[in-house]
């Protein structure tokens, strides 16, 4: 079986402590299992699960045990790995600005004109080299979202860099924010 997600379970002890994970060496493994060719045939994706504890897991590096779980009926013959390296680092937060950035082509005429925000800032939290790269949260408007008529939209925010691209493993105080906009004249 290929690509089983591995759950990361515990995540509430780092956050007690103030630590937050950097990066993971893998999320997915692959598992070879052995058994009766009926009861092999009759396994579901979600029968094979994997999973990591990470109470244990420091500052720093850590090499965290995979553990694999199968239906009684069958056996695990083969893992593609038996170890993950979590990455920790201290948790921190700070308040970014929210960006509408709007997708899709306007005539030169026109313009997206953004009124009003339902919120100008947001919280990002998470490990500190992660965060420290988030400049803002962009709002995406999707393209025809925006007309010449006054419109409030509800869109998603992702943490980016100054790039633009988005920044992993980071959380938002907020999901979404209310953007209100209409097309205007270009100037």
């Amino acid at each position: 079986y290929r690509d089983v997600p591995i759950q990361f379970l515990g995540e509430e002890s780092l956050d007690e402590n103030e630590l937050a994970i950097l990066d993971i060496s893998a999320e997915t493994l692959n598992v070879t299992v052995t058994g009766t060719r009926a009861n092999v045939s009759r396994l579901r994706p979600g029968d094979i699960t994997a999973s990591v504890s990470l109470e244990e897991a420091a500052k720093g590096e850590n090499q965290l045990r995979v553990n694999i779980r199968v239906p009684d009926n069958v056996e695990i013959e083969d893992k593609s790995l038996n170890k993950v390296t979590v990455t920790v680092e201290n948790k921190v937060s700070k308040e970014i600005d929210i960006l509408p950035q709007y997708e899709g082509v306007f005539s030169t005429d026109q313009e997206p004109i953004t009124v009003e925000l339902s919120r100008s800032k947001v919280t990002v939290t998470g490990a500190q080299s992660l965060v420290e790269q988030v400049d803002h949260a962009s709002a995406l408007v999707k393209e025809g979202e925006v007309t010449d008529r006054l419109k409030t939209i509800a869109c998603k925010l992702e943490p980016v860099d100054k790039r633009g691209e988005m920044i992993e493993r980071v959380k938002l105080s907020a999901g979404s924010v209310q953007v209100t906009a209409e097309l205007g004249m270009a100037k």
